[in-house]
């Protein structure tokens, strides 16, 4: 191995063409003496931590990385909201039997997203805010039908006064539910739940004109 510390009297004895080798040798020994140069940008640039991964935070103690996607939930629908085809078609009723323009002028007790127990007697709320209605039967059949919805039913199980039709309120008799209403508003959702009970499928199978092993069974449960 040529020594790049090799005094210069040693490289003046040799040929001249020996002599090139001798200094090309030199010149690489210094370049490359303490390893790979760095380039300029190399150099300027600061070290820095590698990107940390999942894998890598785990390995380092970290916490396991939890999946960004939420979880979908699936809603609980409320059991005072009417659904949106039945309220529309008692809303429309009710605008033009009494002869509204549209149905957003119609009372608040109507337009809120919740069913509230109306107060007693509010039909005649009703006539005595719009004296021209067109048609009254309309107005009370209205009425009727959305008092005898299971979300109406809810609505007086769940609450303890009834409401004008400002949806303030109503503290006197006609704003009271009684025992009576609320047993009435029970058997009202007791009765739209089927009834799987023996009788009823007894009642249920001789419907049909035509006999057969299920009707006989069914009356043999029966007795």
């Amino acid at each position: 191995m040529i020594n790049p510390d090799e005094s210069n009297e040693h490289a003046a004895a040799l040929p001249a063409k020996v002599q090139s080798s001798v200094n090309s040798a030199k010149k690489t020994l210094r370049l490359f003496g303490s390893g790979p140069a760095k380039s300029d940008a190399a150099a300027a640039e600061p070290e820095t931590e590698s990107s940390s991964t999942p894998e890598t935070a785990m390995l380092s103690g970290g916490n396991e990385p939890q999946d960004a996607t939420p979880t979908r939930r699936k809603k609980i629908q409320d059991r005072r909201v009417l659904k949106p085809g039945f309220k529309t078609k008692v809303l429309n009723q009710l605008t033009e039997a009494l002869g509204i323009s549209k149905t957003e002028d119609l009372p608040k007790i109507f337009l809120a997203e919740r069913v509230s127990p109306m107060k007693i007697g509010i039909a005649d709320d009703l006539f005595a805010r719009y004296p021209n209605a067109r048609d009254r039967k309309v107005v009370k059949k209205a009425l009727g039908v959305l008092v005898r919805s299971l979300t109406y039913s809810n609505a007086v199980i769940e609450e303890d006064r009834r409401y004008d039709l400002d949806l303030n309120p109503v503290y006197d008799e006609t704003g009271e539910i009684t025992e009576k209403s609320r047993a009435d508003a029970q058997n009202n959702i007791k009765s739209a739940l089927p009834d799987w009970s023996v009788s009823s499928l007894y009642r249920k199978v001789n419907s049909y004109s035509q006999p057969s092993s299920l009707s006989l069974w069914a009356s043999n449960c029966a007795r």
